[in-house]
């Protein structure tokens, strides 16, 4: 029972991991839907009608990035196409911090296309776990990354009552270095091939 047990644990493993990297994303992007919007307008003190800028790029960006996620997976795998991508969208948080309208903008575009390929990666590595029903593995990821989507505005919006939305999005990019160490130290190497 325990060598049954134990067997359980390894194949569960990489799927906690990938749970909490689709936390995190998905944490990232209920938040950053909901709050890009006020950042601009209370932060970088734009007009109401340029408010609108930074989430029309980033869902332009995560659009783009999504058609060409599967060109970038082929390429590189699952597993660096996340690494990359965590990296292009901590940047991303440094030009939206900056809090200037031309590098707040940019920085949300550079935040959506490197938020764009994460999860459809991160539920292709839960569908290629042998030890597991695909169907199970990618709905535990999915509803623990749907609980990150649902709580990322609250938090942020609690975060920033507390404090300001500078320090929210800096939580966000903290989050994203945590997402990093997941993928770099929690994924395998050939992770394709689980």
């Amino acid at each position: 029972k325990s060598t049954k047990n134990l067997s359980f644990f390894k194949s569960i493993k990489p799927l906690l991991v990938l749970a909490i990297i689709a936390f995190i994303i998905m944490f990232n992007e209920g938040a950053v839907e909901h709050w890009s919007n006020l950042f601009l307008f209370d932060i970088v003190k734009v007009s109401e009608s340029k408010a609108g800028l930074g989430f029309i790029i980033f869902s332009l960006t995560m659009t783009i990035g999504r058609f060409l996620g599967d060109g970038f997976s082929q390429q590189l795998g699952s597993r660096k196409t996340i690494l990359f991508s965590t990296i292009i969208a901590f940047v991303g948080y440094l030009f939206i911090i900056m809090s200037s309208l031309i590098f707040s903008v940019l920085g949300f575009g550079l935040l959506g296309f490197g938020l764009s390929v994460i999860i459809p990666e991160v539920y292709r590595i839960a569908g290629n776990n042998k030890d597991l029903e695909t169907s199970f593995a990618i709905s535990i990821v999915s509803g623990i990354g749907f609980v990150g989507f649902l709580v990322g505005p609250v938090i942020l919006g609690a975060i920033s009552n507390f404090n300001s939305l500078v320090v929210s999005y800096v939580f966000l990019s903290i989050l994203i270095i945590i997402a990093f160490g997941l993928a770099l130290f929690g994924l395998k190497k050939k992770v394709d091939s689980m």
